[in-house]
């Protein structure tokens, strides 16, 4: 998305000279249509059928002496970059972006920001306390709070460009039957902690039935209530698009343990083969074929899926990878030492699918290559090595807004029904 600055907005020009010559009738029309209409505004932009204008809108008060647009998944935000302009001596204020057509994105507005750089700020959680969700948007997205992982709730707004993907599997079908989501508590020795696992078994579950497929998440809480992850399953089993499978929805203990522990970690991996799968296989039925098992994990979770498949492909053939951390070091490796290693490596029996936002072009390690430069590097080295892998850019940032529509693209392209081997 590029800042268009000036008055781009043919509204807001026309507004402008109108304001000329009635400024508080003019503005106060404008205002009761926009409350009814809502904002952003989205213009066509003449001769481009790709992009459209998209300018986003605040009313300000007397205080008010800036407006930032914060996005969801700029995980570098420049706050002053997307500082918003004043109409005049107005309390309209307004920033306009070139958009893709088909893009869909989240955001925050928050007035009177500091203007703080995120490497100045002691406590980020307090640095982003003042945004909050655009009173002219209709659209909203919200998260609760998770006090046990750390994680504060989260209230924003959803940009959703004419064109943005549909995403039919995220809405509960009322005549799909639901799935039962449990929550356990594992204690691991090998990590020398206690975490919340979820178990989503399907409709009609037999555990007698051995055979189930089945998928390994990573990010638990984050599948659970912020992709939804329940309701696609429900709604593409219950239309036989994936067939009937489990789902483990495995969390991290905290914020600041996430990292080291889906970093390519061999003891998280030594977790998961040793402690966790024998634990769960004595419980539930599932399948003991790779080829009907997944991993997969959104951001960190993903490069920790690449890494768990390449040391333990016996358990899993299928890697299901959004937006995926790929572009890590290992010690003095460099970056993106993890395609590296599916490069060096003898290819050996792994299907994946992929995604990544064509917005996701924030340098890595300071100066390093994006999380959209390091993810078409691996899905063309994957390629080139003779992998099945199903590679696809999404028009949006490192956002689960986006996330929660291509989780159901992954499940169909590793799960389908017509697709998944029997061996039962």
């Amino acid at each position: 998305m590029e800042i268009q600055r000036g008055l781009a907005s043919a509204r807001l020009a026309a507004l402008a000279v109108s304001l000329a010559k009635d400024a508080n009738t003019t503005l106060e029309q404008f205002w009761q249509e926009i409350s009814k209409s809502g904002a952003p505004l989205i213009e066509p932009i003449d001769g481009n059928p790709t992009f459209m204008l998209a300018t986003f809108l605040y009313r300000g008060e007397e205080r008010t002496k800036n407006v930032v647009v914060l996005w969801t998944g700029d995980l570098e935000p420049n706050f002053k970059k997307h500082c918003m302009q004043r109409l005049g001596e107005t309390d309209l204020w307004y920033l306009s972006y070139r958009v893709r057509k088909n893009t869909r994105a989240t955001y925050q507005l928050g007035a009177n920001d500091p203007q703080t750089p995120m490497e100045q700020a002691a406590d980020h959680e307090a640095r982003f306390a003042h945004f909050e969700a655009d009173r002219l948007n209709p659209k909203g997205i919200f998260f609760p709070a998770d006090e046990e992982y750390g994680m504060p709730e989260y209230t924003g707004s959803i940009l959703e460009m004419p064109d943005a993907p549909p995403q039919p599997w995220i809405t509960p079908c009322t005549e799909a039957p639901r799935g039962k989501i449990i929550l356990q508590r594992f204690q691991s020795k090998i990590m020398e902690n206690e975490r919340r696992i979820w178990v989503y078994t399907p409709s009609g579950y037999d555990p007698g039935k051995k055979n189930l497929p089945w998928i390994l998440l990573f990010d638990g809480s984050s599948y659970l209530m912020k992709i939804d992850a329940p309701t696609i399953l429900d709604n593409l089993i219950h239309e036989k698009r994936i067939p009937s499978m489990i789902a483990v929805l495995v969390d991290s203990i905290s914020h600041q343990q996430r990292g080291p522990e889906l970093h390519y970690n061999p003891a998280f991996v030594r977790f998961l083969a040793e402690e966790l799968i024998p634990w769960l296989r004595e419980k539930y039925a599932l399948s003991n074929d790779p080829h009907r098992s997944a991993i997969g994990g959104m951001s960190a979770g993903g490069g920790a899926a690449f890494f768990t498949a390449l040391n333990k492909p016996e358990i899993f053939g299928n890697v299901l990878s959004q937006s995926g951390g790929v572009w890590r070091a290992v010690g003095d490796s460099g970056p993106q030492w993890l395609v590296m290693q599916y490069a060096s490596r003898p290819v050996i029996d792994l299907r994946f699918y992929m995604d990544v936002g064509n917005l996701e072009t924030t340098p890595t390690l300071g100066n390093g290559p994006s999380r959209l430069t390091t993810n078409r590097n691996m899905a063309r080295t994957l390629a080139e090595k003779g992998y099945s892998v199903q590679y696809t850019e999404f028009s949006g940032n490192h956002d689960v807004i986006c996330w929660r529509g291509t989780f159901a693209d992954g499940l169909l392209a590793l799960m389908q029904a017509h697709n998944m081997p029997r061996t039962d």
